[in-house]
Parts: structure tokens; sequence; C-alpha cells
């Protein structure tokens, strides 16, 4: 009897080996898009573009450069201003609207990624200002210093194996609704709250790269062998492929992928699964800290072609 027992796990884990073939190279950036530029989710990244048009900056280069700068810093702004902190709050909301006050402030850490003359009826210089949603000096960290989770000096070094476990959650099903990413999402049951932001998690991770990623992909996403009922089969194997250049062997990151059944809250970031899948969600945290490490992506259906009030504000000095 612990023979076949034994085989059946071995069958099912060749079945679970089989079937995922989920490599990072199959997600694609999630935007959300406007005129003022994008919030890049994947990558963890606002973009703000300005442009200075010519005709309208003493038709000096340098003065149509100036503009473009200001500009673009006043995009990244108006775009960080849209982002949802957590199912109640966009930035601006945040800390019953003290957070808009600082919001230029948060920003300050811009750095300047593009830069092109256009020319034409109407010449102009367009200027691509970048600030980072994660890291030590993202939105998100400054947001966990003022509520007092983080401190500055604290100590965010984040050192981890390639293969370690990462929670795929595909939200590209869920009838009639479109998920919103957010900065500090939730993952939810009918029965209990999963995931959150709080002291449990890992703040180096919290901090590195945030609670979640936001990817999509046209690849089907599988989970475990259909009908498998050990939670220890989804996060302990690992599938081990050569390295065309170095000719060495590797392991390459691994994947519990879960279907997201419904999505809550006022802007639409909660994600909801299934009483089974929150049990194996938990089981995998409780063996690997896929939630405590906050090594989590969201799937969703395409890029967001817009963000609320954006397309109010226009480029340039036309």
């Amino acid at each position: 009897m612990a023979f076949y027992s034994s085989a059946k796990y071995v069958f099912f884990a060749f079945l679970f080996l089989c079937s995922t073939q989920l490599q990072a190279n199959d997600f694609k950036p999630f935007y959300e898009q406007s005129e003022l530029g994008k919030i890049d989710w994947d990558e963890g990244m606002i973009y703000g573009v300005g442009k200075g048009y010519l005709k309208h900056n003493r038709h000096s280069k340098i003065h149509a450069l100036r503009a473009a700068r200001a500009l673009a810093f006043q995009s990244i702004v108006k775009l960080a201003a849209t982002v949802k902190v957590n199912d109640r709050n966009t930035i601006t909301e945040f800390g019953n609207g003290s957070m808009l006050v600082h919001l230029e402030a948060f920003v300050s850490g811009y750095e300047e990624v593009g830069n092109r003359s256009v020319d034409g009826s109407n010449p102009y210089i367009e200027i691509t200002y970048r600030v980072p949603l994660h890291g030590v000096n993202g939105v998100g960290a400054k947001l966990l210093e003022k509520v007092g989770m983080v401190q500055k000096g604290d100590d965010f070094t984040l050192a981890e194996a390639e293969d370690e476990v990462w929670l795929v959650l595909d939200a590209r099903e869920v009838s009639g609704k479109q998920v919103s990413p957010a900065l500090f999402p939730k993952i939810v049951s009918a029965t209990e709250t999963l995931y959150q932001v709080d002291k449990s998690l890992d703040k180096a991770s919290l901090v590195t790269r945030g609670m979640a990623s936001y990817v999509s992909t046209n690849e089907r996403l599988e989970g475990a062998a259909p009908g498998d009922k050990s939670a220890w089969i989804e996060h302990i194997l690992s599938i081990v492929v050569a390295d065309a250049h170095a000719g060495e062997r590797k392991k390459r990151r691994r994947y519990i992928v879960k279907k997201v059944e419904d999505i809550k809250g006022l802007y639409n970031t909660n994600l909801v699964v299934s009483e089974a899948d929150a049990k194996s969600i938990k089981a995998a945290n409780n063996s690997s800290g896929i939630l405590q490490k906050t090594r989590v992506v969201v799937v969703v259906s395409s890029a967001i072609g817009g963000i609320e009030g954006a397309l109010e504000y226009q480029f340039g000095l036309r």
C-alpha cells in the first residue's frame, strides 16, 4: 500500500512537470497608459512625458527643453496621484487627502530616460522621466514610512535563490470585471484574508518588489494535476533546464497557478480565490514563505488604456 501511495504521487508529479511549462518570459508588462505617459506594473515604474513646443518657447530649443522637463515632472506627479494604494484609496485620497500635499516630494527621485526632438509643422522636444513605485526610493516605501511600517535606515537587502516558488493569480476570466493594480492589494477567500499589507510581511521583500507585479500573457496557465489533494506537490517540485550559453544546469523559477474567482473592493483591487485554493496557498506560504516574501504575480487580460482624470491634462504649451 505504501508503494502504491508513493507511486501515485510520483505519477501526479510527472503530470505536473509535463503540463506546467510556464516561464518568466511568457509574461508581458502590464501598463496603465494615457497621454501623460504610463505606469508599468510589472517593472514597478511610473513614466511621465512632457513636450515643449518651439513655437510657444521663443522658437528656442533650450527654452523648449526646459518646458518639456517641467511638464514631464508634472506628468509623473499627475500619474502618481492616480495610483491605487489599496481597495479604498488612491494616493490622492490616502491619509484623508494629506498625501496630495507631499506628492511632489514623493516623486523627487526621478530620472530622465528619454529625450528626443520631433520635426514637422509644429516641432517639439519630448522628455520622458521615470520614478520607481518600489525600492527604497519608491513611492510605496515612502507610504510605508508614513504609516510607520518601515523606517529609514532599515536593512532592505533581499537575497533569494533562483528557484523560489511564486504564486501566479490568473485574473483574466472574471466575468464583467477588470482587476485594477494596486500598491497593496489583498488576496481573500469567502471566509478570510490571506494576504494584505501588515507586519507579517518581510520588510525587504515588501519594499524591494512591492506586494505584486501585474503582467499579461496569451499562454494557457496550468496549475497542479486535477484532483491532486497534496499541497506539497504544487511547490516542492522544480524544473531543471539547461543553460544554452554556459552549458550548465540550473533551476528555474517555480510557479503555483491559481484562478481568481472574483474581484472585490471599491477600486476592484482585491483578488478572491476559492476556499480550496486558499488552503493550498496557505500551505505553500507555510512551507516556502510565498506570501510573506511577496512573491506574487497577477495576470490580467490586457493593458488598461486610460487613467482617471489623466486625459484632462494636456502636454506642452499649445
